[in-house]
Parts: structure tokens; C-alpha cells; sequence
């Protein structure tokens, strides 16, 4: 694939996620938000859980 055909890609990918009538490109968009949302729930998880256990330095 040369430059302008991921380019066309792209293109098509962002109408069928504007559309939302195309499947697969539904199917990719939620597995990508599902795998963002995991990762910001993990960051708060090690937020939350590791570093006041770090400042206060007890277990």
C-alpha cells in the first residue's frame, strides 16, 4: 500500500465510522474505544491502588 491508498483508506474508514451503516468499521471502532476505556480504567487503577501506597510508603 503507497501513501494514497492509505490516505483513501483513511478516508473511507471515517465515512463508514460518520455513516456507522458499515459493520466491520463499527466492529473495529468499539474494539479500539473498548481497548482506550480499559487502558484509562488500568491508569486509574495504578492511580488509585499504587502511588498514595508509595507516598505514604506502608504497604
Amino acid at each position: 500500500m503507497n501513501s494514497f491508498e492509505i490516505e483513501q483508506f483513511g478516508e473511507i474508514v471515517s465515512a463508514g465510522y460518520r455513516k456507522s451503516n458499515d459493520e466491520a468499521v463499527k466492529i473495529i471502532g468499539n474494539r479500539m474505544f473498548f481497548l482506550m476505556a480499559l487502558q484509562l480504567v488500568i491508569l486509574a487503577l495504578l492511580f488509585v491502588l499504587v502511588i498514595p501506597e508509595t507516598a505514604s510508603g506502608c504497604l
